[in-house]
């Protein structure tokens, strides 16, 4: 078990720096040069060098990554070109209101996906199998965007049941949430109802009916249990999946959260921010998917003794 969580620590190592310098390049490849973003277009000669040569653009780009990394080890993500803040300290602002907003809608996508995945694989109603059908279509068809304006108009300016934009507590945080579910809970749908399929034919479940185990314990206790595994690896990485469909989301309902300060600091090519937003979303990534290896083993222990 040791072997395999320093084998995980390593690889999430791997990751961040491959993340981190394919963002770095990415962002030096787009044309433009942000200090004129920063100055103006009336900014002289003198003013331009001394801003890049403050902000160290001046330098070859491997030093410049080395330079970011090694800040980065100790907390430091550099300074935003556009407002002067330290990066840190606008993504801990915003942090908060885009994790809510992805845990509430892993929660709701996975509770709402397992029930319909459960229902589709143990219900012999033709009405049910047609609704577990449509569900996930629908689900996957509809652009986040446009369930979000969707779920706007319903619920915020005809009923007029939760607020619609802002960040004003929970109520405030349904409608995003939901509108950012609905493709996950598709997917985790999809699959629990595959695996379930899969695994309620295996010999384990059928001894279980043959000692005349009751037949929602069979489901819940033995089926459900061992079908998990695939879910939560379909879970963690639809867990990356949110982080970025936070961005679209939070803009539709003017949340302020990373997804909003990403797009602010695209169209501002404050390179800083955009690094620091993308190694943060990197970092939780990872974490996620490193705590879906210790469920692994919780789940089932043959995995942990591997």
């Amino acid at each position: 078990m040791a072997s395999q969580l320093s084998g995980r620590f390593l690889a999430l190592v791997i990751v961040l720096v491959g993340v981190s310098l394919a963002t770095f390049l990415m962002i030096h490849a787009v044309p433009g040069d942000p200090v004129f973003a920063l100055l103006g277009d009336q900014a002289t000669a003198s003013d331009i060098a001394r801003v890049r040569r403050d902000l160290g653009l001046d330098r070859p780009l491997p030093e410049q990554y080395v330079r970011y990394v090694a800040r980065a080890v100790q907390g430091d993500l550099g300074t935003s070109i556009r407002t002067g803040q330290p990066v840190i300290q606008a993504i801990k602002e915003r942090f908060p209101a885009t994790i809510y907003l992805t845990i509430a809608a892993i929660f709701l996508s996975t509770i709402s996906g397992l029930a319909v995945g459960v229902l589709a694989a143990v219900s012999k109603s033709r009405v049910v199998e047609f609704f577990v059908s449509v569900f996930p279509l629908v689900g996957l068809s509809l652009p986040t965007f446009w369930s979000g304006l969707l779920l706007i108009t319903l619920f915020g300016l005809v009923l007029k049941w939760v607020p619609v934009v802002g960040d004003a507590g929970w109520r405030s945080l349904v409608l995003p949430a939901v509108a950012l579910a609905l493709p996950t809970s598709a997917v985790v749908a999809r699959m629990t109802r595959t695996t379930m399929l899969a695994t309620m034919n295996e010999e384990f479940v059928r001894t279980a009916r043959a000692k005349g185990v009751p037949g929602r314990l069979v489901v819940y206790k033995h089926a459900l249990k061992a079908a998990l595994i695939p879910v939560v690896t379909v879970v963690s990485l639809q867990f990356g999946a949110l982080l970025g469909g936070a961005i679209v989301v939070e803009s539709v309902f003017a949340r302020p959260g990373l997804g909003r300060l990403a797009v602010e600091a695209i169209l501002a090519r404050d390179f800083p921010v955009i690094q620091g937003v993308v190694l943060v979303s990197a970092v939780v990534f990872v974490l996620v998917n490193f705590a879906a290896e210790l469920v692994y083993s919780l789940l089932d222990p043959r995995i942990a003794k591997s």
